[in-house]
C-alpha cells in the first residue's frame, strides 16, 4: 500500500515551435489502486494550460523552457506528481 507513481513520455523528443506535442501518462502506476485522474499543467512565461486526461495534446507557439507537470490521482484519493522541462526549438 502506498501512493501511486506519476511517470509520463512525450513525443517528439526534440519538439520546435508549431510542433504538436503528445503527452502520454500510461507509464503512471497505482499500488492495488487504478489511476482515476490526470491532472496536466503546461507553463512557459506567463502562459499556462491545464488539460484532462491519459493522453493529451498541445501545440507548441513559442520557443523556450516549457514545464510540463502531472498530477495522478489514484481510486484511493492518493497523489503523485512528476515535473520535466521540455526545451521547444524555434
Amino acid at each position: 500500500f502506498g501512493p501511486p507513481t506519476a511517470a509520463f513520455t512525450f513525443t517528439p523528443d526534440q519538439p520546435s515551435v508549431g510542433d504538436t506535442l503528445s503527452l502520454d501518462g500510461s507509464q503512471s502506476s497505482a499500488i492495488n489502486a487504478d489511476i482515476a485522474s490526470y491532472q496536466w499543467e503546461i507553463t512557459i512565461d506567463d502562459k499556462q494550460i491545464t488539460a484532462l486526461g491519459r493522453r493529451v495534446k498541445i501545440v507548441l507557439d513559442r520557443p523556450g523552457m516549457w514545464r510540463v507537470r502531472l498530477t495522478v490521482i489514484d481510486s484511493k484519493g492518493l497523489k503523485a506528481m512528476t515535473e520535466r522541462m521540455i526545451e521547444v526549438q524555434p
